[in-house]
C-alpha cells in the first residue's frame, strides 16, 4: 500500500468528512504511510487538534499518532485505532490511484462514533 493522504474536516469535499461545528472546513490532514504509521497535522483550525495520551491532552500542529492513542478534531474525538481502520478500508476501496475514498463520520446517538449509513458498532442502530 503506497502512502495516503487524507484531509479531515466538516467540508463534505473532504475524505473524512466529519459533520461536528467545532471542526473547520478542512482541518486536519492525516497521511498513512506504508509501513502502517500515521502523521496527523493540524491546518491552522479554528479550534486545533489534540493528541490525548495515556490521559494527557496535549494541542499540537504535527504528530505521530499510535492505535493506542485518542486525537481530538475540535471538539470531536475518536480513537487512532478506529481511524486507522476507517482509513484503511477506504483506501481498499477501489477508486482512482489519485484519490482516495470519502468517508462520512458521524456521531450516533449513544455516543460512539460510526460511518454514515452503517449501523453503530455499539449500540447497532
Amino acid at each position: 500500500m503506497p502512502q495516503t493522504i487524507f484531509t479531515i474536516g466538516r467540508d463534505p469535499a473532504a475524505n473524512l468528512f466529519i459533520q461536528d461545528p467545532s471542526i473547520s472546513r478542512f482541518h486536519a490532514v492525516a497521511t498513512l504511510h506504508e509501513n502502517g504509521a500515521l502523521l496527523i497535522a493540524d491546518s491552522q483550525s479554528s479550534n486545533g487538534t489534540f493528541l490525548i495520551r495515556q490521559g494527557q491532552e496535549s494541542r499540537f500542529e504535527r504528530e505521530w499518532v499510535v492505535a493506542t492513542d485518542t486525537v481530538k478534531f475540535g471538539g470531536f474525538a475518536i480513537r487512532v485505532a478506529e481511524l486507522l481502520s476507517i482509513v484503511g478500508a477506504a483506501n481498499t476501496a477501489p477508486t482512482p490511484a489519485a484519490a482516495p475514498a470519502s468517508v462520512r463520520l458521524i456521531r450516533c446517538s449513544c455516543g460512539a462514533v460510526k460511518t454514515a449509513g452503517a449501523n453503530c458498532p455499539a449500540c447497532r442502530q
